[in-house]
């Protein structure tokens, strides 16, 4: 099973990358929309100083376009979850979203910015190519 590679780069150590995975999500924004959704299980499951850091993280990673709505969390933080989605996202927002990562990975290289944030969102995209399998 492969995991989404985002996660590695949070600037967590692998203890807490193991725990993050657990919860299931596959993209920045899925894991932001859990934080949002329940700061407090959240902050209990995680910590409150890691939790400041995987939140910075994410913020850095998605890109101010995108707008992050919160989602019901994993069952992991003991929220349960409510039934499957009966319909999957349109293919064209899947083609939004990758255009977006790319637009924000070039607008950081454009504005020098740390190396840190460029590599995090070169790895969203990288991400978002090895979901989709192009």
């Amino acid at each position: 099973m492969a995991f989404p590679k985002f996660i590695e780069f949070l600037g967590v150590p692998p203890s807490d990358v193991a725990k993050l995975r657990s919860l299931g999500t596959d993209t920045p924004e899925q894991l932001l929309a859990q934080i949002y959704a329940a700061p407090d299980a959240f902050e209990r499951f995680m910590g409150h100083d890691t939790t400041r850091v995987v939140e910075r993280s994410l913020r850095a990673m998605v890109p101010d376009t995108v707008k992050v709505v919160p989602m019901r969390p994993s069952r992991v933080l003991g929220v349960p979850l409510g039934p499957v989605p009966t319909h999957l996202a349109a293919p064209e927002g899947d083609l939004h979203r990758r255009d977006a990562l790319f637009a924000e990975v070039e607008r950081l290289k454009a504005a020098k910015a740390p190396r840190g944030r460029i590599a995090a969102a070169e790895h969203a995209l990288d991400d978002w190519f090895s979901r989709h399998g192009q």
